[in-house]
């Protein structure tokens, strides 16, 4: 018998393990406790070292809602991860994503009940039948399959841009309980957290106790072996992929439900995202294994690193090296375990030995999943080590939210109050904005600049909408918030406004002298 067809057998059969080396046990599906406990640790190591310096990170509102940032890219993650343990990319889950969000909020604002209207069933039996095709395309033309996801997200993303015409879709039913409900905090926590602790349970057990996961990781682990032994590797692929699909979709159902509105622009790079919280998660590029507890960590990693920026108050222009430096930490370990289990492979198995308390505590120290926890901490310390704690209780805490870093026009505005700043000479002054325009990414960076930056904040972005929420509940917190370049929305709270109506200017200036 083939490993491959011990590995299906057993999640099949766990009752009649086999037993081989002596009595031991045929390894089985991942453990994990034992497997995700590196990246966890990291997780916790990171919550820490920016909560002991900045004790306002640990507040639990600050730690919901960082947690509630990361849930779209976790949700990507746990189908992507099917996608990785067979050797596979799905590049197009931010495509998906937006679509699925556009299709939702239409439907919604002519008339349709935003229960039924929700992109889950419709975006999952669409993506589902075209990744099908595709699949079936590939498997005849025997090319290989990732080019299928890749090919299919830039339709996905014209598709969301057409419908919505380009523009965000707004005037939706705000006060139906899909909205209350679904994208409010029933018991204290965000109803998305809540879905995504489910989808986590379900899609862990999938991967690790049953048949099918079983056949994902076989097919990872040698796909012309798992062909051979009669697993069906073109219909696992589909059912993976459409596995994909389906948490994409639940991603924008539930965004859709917090945000309270559609924008097509949304998702962009979610899929690179995705793929960096697989893989600081611990799911292999090469396939064969992985983990769905893993890569929602991973993800919740990103949050808090971005999180941690605001904190150390790193400067903005740091911000796209601090994480980048932590994905590509995570990267190089993925590499160094891949390299070192082909050692192990080339040497045989050997019995493990007995382990001492002392001896634990070394190897853990050299794994290289420990070295990504020091690596990011000393990369976080190091580029925020200018600021020693919180700033002074005599000294006002103000910044500003730019929707876009990488824009001429948001450097001008940045360094200009950065410049008054200096000037009053009592003011501490933080800017933060996303590498590129990200509405989601600049409200999380948004929420974290409310715990310090209480005395007041100007607020520049692309998507009112999406940040109506946020604004109104910064505003209930007694801080002063002015919308600039941009109108705020009603429900925001946000009463005082600087900036151009461009709409107006356009016709002035089509109208001539």
């Amino acid at each position: 018998m083939t490993d491959t067809e011990r590995a299906v057998d057993d999640a099949s059969h766990a009752p009649r393990a086999r037993e081989r080396d002596g009595g031991k046990r045929w390894p089985g599906p991942r453990r994990p406790v034992r497997d995700e406990l590196g990246v966890l640790l990291v997780l916790a190591l990171l919550v820490a070292g920016i909560g002991i310096p900045y004790p306002d990170f640990l507040d639990t509102d600050n730690l919901l809602s960082t947690a509630h940032n990361s849930v779209y890219i976790s949700l990507m993650a746990c189908g992507m991860v099917f996608a990785l343990a067979m050797r596979e990319v799905d590049l197009s889950v931010g495509g998906g994503y937006a679509m699925c969000l556009v299709v939702g909020a239409l439907l919604v604002r002519e008339g349709v009940p935003p229960w039924l209207a929700v992109p889950v069933g419709p975006g999952h039996r669409d993506r589902a039948g075209r990744v099908q095709r595709a699949g079936h395309h590939a498997a005849r033309a025997a090319v290989v399959h990732r080019h299928a996801g890749h090919a299919d997200a830039g339709p996905n993303r014209g598709v969301g841009l057409a419908l919505a015409d380009g523009k965000q879709i707004t005037d939706l039913p705000l006060d139906d309980s899909f909205f209350t409900f679904a994208g409010g905090d029933p018991g204290g926590v965000p109803f998305a957290l809540w879905a995504l602790l489910a989808v986590v349970v379900v899609l862990a057990v999938v991967l690790a106790r049953t048949r099918f996961g079983a056949r994902v990781r076989a097919i990872g682990s040698n796909p012309d072996a798992a062909e051979f032994s009669g697993i069906p590797v073109v219909r696992t692929r589909i059912q993976a992929l459409a596995l994909s699909g389906f948490t994409t979709a639940c991603a924008a159902a539930l965004a859709l439900a917090f945000y309270g509105a559609g924008d097509p622009t949304l998702g962009q790079g979610y899929e690179l995202q995705a793929i960096a919280a697989c893989i600081i998660g611990g799911t292999p590029l090469a396939g064969g294994r992985g983990s769905v507890v893993g890569a929602v960590a991973g993800a919740m990693i990103l949050s808090v690193v971005a999180a941690g920026l605001v904190f150390f108050e790193v400067p903005i222009n740091w911000t796209s090296f601090a994480t980048g430096g932590v994905i590509l930490v995570a990267v190089a370990a993925d590499s160094a375990l891949r390299r070192s289990g082909r050692r192990r492979d080339r040497g045989g198995q050997r019995p493990a030995p007995q382990r001492t308390p002392s001896r634990v505590s070394l190897e853990a120290v050299m794994h290289p999943r420990f070295r990504t926890v020091a690596a990011a901490l000393v990369l976080l310390t190091a580029v925020g080590c200018g600021d020693s704690g919180p700033g002074e209780s005599d000294r006002l805490d103000m910044g500003i939210a730019v929707a876009n870093i990488s824009l001429n026009f948001a450097h001008e505005m940045v360094l200009g109050a950065q410049s008054a700043a200096e000037h009053a000479g009592d003011v501490d002054f933080k800017a933060v904005g996303p590498p590129n325009t990200d509405g989601p990414a600049e409200v999380q960076l948004f929420q974290n600049l409310t715990t310090r930056a209480e005395d007041g904040i100007v607020l520049e972005n692309l998507d009112p909408p999406i940040f109506t929420r946020r604004a109104a509940r910064a505003v209930d917190q007694g801080i002063p918030i002015v919308a600039l370049d941009t109108a705020p929305t009603d429900g925001s709270k946000v009463t005082f406004y600087v900036g151009n109506d461009n709409y107006a200017l356009g016709e002035l200036m089509a109208g001539g002298p």
